[in-house]
């Protein structure tokens, strides 16, 4: 707010919309009564009295500090002579703390609170004036520094709000465990009272007086958590209209240039792609969002202060000028001049000369490179129509504040446009016309948004201990060797997206770097940005499969790290477009030969010649290798060398950017490297050939000795290469080692994060070549590349679906996690009530492995989480790990801490299984039921429920499974176990929350004869209560299925047979030796869910 210069915002607590609107008292509780005061006492006239009383007490404290030696922080004299008078005035009544206060047996040494010691109390810490408020005490205590400390017993405590000050500055801070960066209102008081700035001491009253604050009610219904709610009700709306305001923009501007006579250029360059089949939308589409990322870049830089104050810039050259003008009818014109104007922009923004001309700094990167559709014409009138769909949002238009904006909220942005693909049609008078259908894109590219609650705890789980780790292993007064420890993080993300698992490594490795380097536990925000550059600059890697998600990621990664008077750092060498799947991890391979899966034949492919070939292949790859060829070169020294040559160049200036490219661009194109990437695309090409005959028998296809030729650097037939090319380009193949050889040769990525694409696969013959084959889904084989490419002692953080845990087809992915890491660490979280991805049907498990080459794997788990909307951050920070043991194969079950866990394993250990009860097929049986499916409760029955289809007899859902067990006695127990807490508990550990498998039943563990079982007719009565219960509670159902028909059936209500369940629970608990404590876990295990009668 450049009209209140005491005032910084920082994390985006308030938007500078909504303090001007408190400033002009737009928001409740602004009348003269709302502060305590006469209904008829001018407010204005109490905040200018309350400021003349203020400058008094300022001006004595400053004569007192004066007379203190520069040693002495002046803690006392702060606190006496200056702060608690000050806040006094506002209607604070200040409790000393002797004590420091105790949250889960961590001490905090808060100086006051605002009431008395209650869990919810307002915070004020005060400090001595000469105290930074971002910096340990001298003496080192208390543990943190100021700031650090009321924000960590903020996150801690049930109080949401709370002040840090040294009287030089006032930071107003708010629980904040789950936000991106620091998030704080700050006024500086020095500025405030030295300077005589009334208006900004107008803010500062309307905002902290106390009657904004929790009173000795509940917080959340304060004035202050009012403002912050509607703050963040205002930044929903702004998300989702940025979403749709950039799908509107792409829209106008790709109308107003194709339609304009001067983009006679662009026009014709469609019909050509259009005649030649090369999808010319999709360039047009690409060209477009380039020049909108360009728009968010620079609405982003300029109103976060970054390009400068130059009123010459500002006035006639700046992006936010274009929000003026369209607040302007008259500019509004068939004219060309705005988009001249912007054209020049692109070019001084590349260019240092003349972006010193306008006191600049030239950015110089790809963002602003040349591209054709700079050459198009659109008129005033559309550019400007088409730029106020980003530049304002709701009815009437409101300016969108994007000094404020999360980075991550153009990942919401590119999530959006996946649902869409691009179209160009052209009408019959040649005039061209573009829209944005709905397609499939998602699903193509298998990208995805990840919800940003996900994201953090995977950093803190994943990425944290390994930054510790790192940090260990150096001296600790030596800061350089820090430094260069937290430098040498590679993190990598193989399916990045927009970035958000990018940006959020960035800003914790760049807020341990900036605390390194400042000895601050709470680094101004500046020196972490310049942080977050170097970490970006040295330690962030990125793949995907879309070209427009690494775009977007590369912006994201700029904005977050841009400092002013920078150019962009050079990304391209470290964020790649390219399938991480498809491509070669290990050169060693080109030596082995092409193995047979390459050559199964596909439908529509000539099995003879496909069979042909596999023969030729098997005789290449077997045969004798010359002298030469028994020693391939595998040497990536040089581009290591290179590699290692641009991470010690720096992004300072724009001639080390540009130096930086030419480097990259010599690796890319030097010999050797060029042989060993054809190599690699010609064997991985391989797998994508179409057997068909093309004359000359095997002439035309890839082989081993196609391969082993091209390594060798002996001549391969021009067309083979040309088309593996041409398949590598269209399939994005992607081969690490060739394309971050500095990372492997170290032994590949320290931590790798990552939430992969879940699309079910038909696999081709690549994946088929895969350990994962037969899994079908794309995440398995994500997981098996990640090892491939982790480093020892590494570590990865996967958000996966719940099947990696319980499916039987994903063993070969959690055997390979197992025998590669040694400790996994699994939570889970369900879909009902609540999900953590909005509006998809998809069950979460989180992933994080550490040690990577440590035996044998330590396997801890979570329950599977059940929540109500608005409690997803509770579930994911509190959940709460049970040790399952030392596990080399099998589900990972989903226990509930260390109780859940110690049950888990009194049911494993039993010496006996159910399937042990069954009749064998010359036995006399008896018949129980059970349904395959369940939600919430597990029901089994000595009876058939009724079931009925529209115009048929009564007859068995074909969800119910019928069991034969060999006598009454073995009948009696089972009804028992699987109607108990006990075995729900156990089909929850195993299972998808949803289907009831065999497996799971017969598996589950019993005891020995000998167990104290109860007798049968006790256990009669139990089985007979609980099924009349059933039967009495149960209400018929009616049920239209597929093809018009309807189903009646009966519907159970387990939930009002509470009491029966209990009854055969405890008649059970002896027989697993279940404590009390353990009986009661069971008995209200998500009994808050189960009996919901929603």
């Amino acid at each position: 707010m450049n009209a209140c210069p005491s005032l910084r915002l920082e994390g985006g607590l308030f938007s500078p919309d909504l303090l001007e609107a408190l400033a002009r008292a737009d928001l409740p509780g602004q009348k003269p009564q709302d502060f305590g005061l006469p209904p008829r006492r001018a407010l204005t006239e109490e905040i200018a009295a309350v400021y003349h009383d203020a400058r008094a007490l300022w001006q004595v404290f400053q004569h007192r500090l004066e007379r203190l030696h520069e040693g002495d922080l002046a803690t006392s004299e702060t606190r006496d002579s200056w702060v608690i008078p000050f806040l006094r005035l506002l209607g604070y009544d200040l409790h000393f703390q002797p004590r420091a206060l105790d949250l889960d047996g961590l001490t905090f040494a808060i100086s006051h609170l605002l009431s008395s010691p209650l869990p919810s109390a307002f915070p004020v810490h005060i400090v001595g004036y000469r105290q930074e408020l971002g910096r340990l005490a001298p003496s080192g205590r208390p543990r943190l520094s100021p700031h650090a400390l009321v924000q960590e017993y903020l996150n801690r405590s049930e109080a949401l709000w709370g002040l840090v000050t040294n009287g030089r500055t006032l930071r107003l801070l708010r629980n904040s465990t789950f936000v991106r960066r620091q998030a704080y209102v700050e006024f500086d008081l020095e500025g405030l009272f030295e300077e005589e700035r009334f208006a900004d001491f107008v803010l500062l009253y309307r905002l902290l007086h106390r009657t904004r604050l929790p009173g000795d009610g509940r917080p959340e219904d304060c004035l202050l958590e009012q403002y912050y709610q509607q703050a963040l009700e205002q930044g929903g709306r702004v998300r989702e209209h940025l979403r749709e305001g950039v799908e509107r923009c792409l829209t106008r501007l790709a109308n107003g240039f194709l339609c304009h006579p001067d983009s006679t250029g662009l026009r014709n360059a469609l019909r050509e792609r259009e005649a030649a089949s090369s999808s010319p939308a999709l360039a047009l589409y690409r060209q477009l969002l380039h020049l909108v990322y360009r728009f968010l870049f620079l609405l982003v830089s300029e109103e976060r202060g970054l390009m400068g104050q130059n009123p010459l810039y500002l006035e006639s050259y700046g992006i936010t000028r274009l929000r003026r003008l369209t607040e302007n009818r008259a500019a509004c014109t068939e004219d060309v001049d705005l988009w001249l104007g912007l054209r020049a922009l692109w070019a001084t923004l590349a260019d240092e000369q003349l972006a010193a001309f306008l006191g600049i700094p030239p950015l110089n990167g790809e963002l602003f490179t040349h591209q054709a559709l700079d050459e198009a014409c659109i008129t005033n009138r559309d550019l400007l129509t088409a730029f106020s769909c980003l530049a304002f949002y709701d009815s009437p238009p409101r300016r969108v504040n994007y000094a404020a904006l999360d980075t991550e909220e153009l990942g919401s942005v590119y999530e959006s446009l996946l649902d869409y693909h691009p179209a160009v049609t052209f009408d019959a008078a040649g005039r061209a016309h573009f829209e944005l259908a709905p397609g499939s894109e998602r699903k193509s590219t298998g990208s995805y948004y990840t919800p940003p609650q996900l994201v953090n705890e995977l950093v803190r789980s994943a990425l944290e201990p390994v930054i510790e780790e790192r940090l260990a292993q150096v001296r600790e007064a030596i800061k350089d060797e820090k430094e260069s420890a937290l430098l040498s993080i590679k993190v990598c993300d193989p399916a990045c997206g927009s970035g958000h698992f990018l940006l959020a490594a960035a800003r914790r490795l760049g807020k341990e770097l900036a605390r390194v380097r400042t000895g601050e536990d709470e680094p101004a925000p500046e020196q972490v940005r310049a942080a977050v550059r170097d970490v970006v600059a040295h330690c962030i890697y990125g793949v995907d499969k879309n070209p427009l998600a690494v775009e977007l990621a590369r912006v994201a990664l700029w904005l977050e790290s841009h400092a002013e008077g920078k150019p962009l750092t050079f990304l391209e060498h470290r964020l790649k477009c390219g399938d991480s799947l498809v491509g070669v991890f290990d050169l060693s391979v080109l030596e082995a030969g092409l193995p047979d899966e390459a050559f199964a034949p596909l439908a529509g492919d000539d099995k003879k010649l496909a069979a042909s070939l596999k023969r030729q292949n098997q005789a290449e790859r077997e045969g004798q290798l010359t002298l030469f060829d028994r020693h391939f070169d595998f040497d990536l020294s040089a581009a290591v060398h290179l590699g290692e040559e641009l991470d010690a160049i720096p992004d300072d200036s724009p001639e080390q950017v540009r130096r930086k490219r030419a480097r990259y661009e010599a690796r890319q194109s030097a010999p050797d490297w060029r042989r060993q990437k054809e190599a690699c695309d010609l064997w991985t090409a391989a797998f994508f050939q179409e057997f068909r005959p093309r004359g000359g028998g095997g002439e035309g296809f890839v082989t081993t000795e196609t391969v082993r030729n091209r390594l060798a650097g002996r001549p391969v037939q021009p067309q083979v290469l040309a088309q593996a090319i041409a398949l590598a380009d269209e399939g994005h193949f992607f081969h690490w080692p060739l394309e971050f050889p500095e990372v492997f040769a170290k032994g590949g990525f320290d931590v790798i994060l990552c939430n992969p694409p879940y699309d079910v696969v038909r696999e081709n013959r690549f994946l088929r070549s895969s350990p994962m084959r037969g899994t079908g889904n794309l995440f398995a084989h994500f997981i098996s590349r990640t090892i491939d490419i982790l480093a020892e002692q590494g570590a990865m953080g996967y958000v996966v679906p719940l099947s990696l845990a319980c499916g039987e087809t994903f063993e070969p992915a959690r055997r390979k996690l197992y025998q590669n890491f040694g400790l996994l660490r699994a939570s889970h979280y369900s879909i009902r009530p609540a999900k953590l991805f909005p509006g998809v049907e998809q069950r979460i498990t989180l992933i994080r492995a550490l040690h990577r080459g440590q035996q044998p794997c330590r396997v801890y788990s979570t329950r599977l989480h059940r929540w109500h909307q608005g409690e997803e951050h509770k579930v994911i920070a509190n959940a709460e790990f049970g040790l399952v043991g030392t596990i080399t194969e099998g589900i990972i079950p989903k226990v509930a801490g260390y109780i859940g866990a110690s049950i888990y394993d009194k049911i494993r250990s039993q010496p006996h299984q159910l399937r042990e009860w069954l009749a064998n097929e010359w036995e006399d049986s008896e018949d129980v039921y059970y349904h395959s499916v369940a939600r919430y409760w597990i029901k089994a029955y000595n009876f058939i429920p009724f079931f009925q289809r529209q115009g048929e007899e009564p007859g068995i859902s074909t969800t119910l499974k019928t069991v034969r067990l060999r006598n009454r006695t073995a009948t009696l127990r089972f009804l028992c176990l699987l109607n108990s807490s006990l075995f729900y508990y156990w089909w929850l550990a195993h299972s998808d929350e949803f289907h009831v498998l065999e497996s799971e039943v017969f598996s589950f563990g019993v005891p020995d004869e000998n167990a104290p079982w109860p007798p049968d007719d006790q256990l009669e009565t139990l089985v007979n209560n609980l099924m009349e219960s059933y039967k009495s509670n149960a209400v018929r159902r009616s049920l239209r299925v597929r093809g018009g028909g309807v189903v009646l059936y009966d519907e159970f209500r387990p939930r009002r047979s509470l009491r029966e369940i209990y009854a055969i629970d405890d008649a059970i608990a002896p027989l697993y030796s279940l404590t009390p404590e353990e009986l009661e876990f069971l008995k209200t295990y998500d009994l808050e869910f189960r009996t919901d009668e929603e």
